[in-house]
């Protein structure tokens, strides 16, 4: 079911807003919000699973960067609202996946157009 989740994600176009935060090789923390399709995400998730240094440019659209592990709560704010349609629902999935399971059987594939 998994699969089937993700391929209708990235079907639909889908993106997430992921806060990424580590640490640079002089041992500065930093967080960033990225932006990212669902492969990307996939691709960036499977990484840090297996301990694997990451470039965030090579995953998606760098929206925010900044020193320390978390942002300030009116950039988070600020990215939250600006974020694309998408992005927000996959966010709201994602700490809820019987509202995915939901959105796939209430889905007729049809257009309101």
């Amino acid at each position: 079911m998994r699969t089937d989740i993700s391929k209708f994600l990235q079907d639909e176009g889908a993106e997430v807003i992921e806060l990424c935060s580590g640490r640079v090789k002089d041992g500065r923390t930093f967080h960033a919000f990225v932006q990212m399709d669902i492969e990307s995400y996939q691709r960036y998730k499977n990484a840090l699973s297996r301990n694997i240094p990451v470039d965030l440019n090579a995953f998606g659209k760098i929206l925010h960067t900044g020193w320390g592990s978390a942002p300030d709560v009116a950039m988070a704010r600020r990215v939250r609202e600006t974020c694309t349609d998408n992005s927000k629902i996959l966010e709201a999935i994602s700490r809820d996946s019987r509202a995915m399971a939901d959105i796939l059987k209430n889905n007729s594939g049809e257009s309101a157009a």
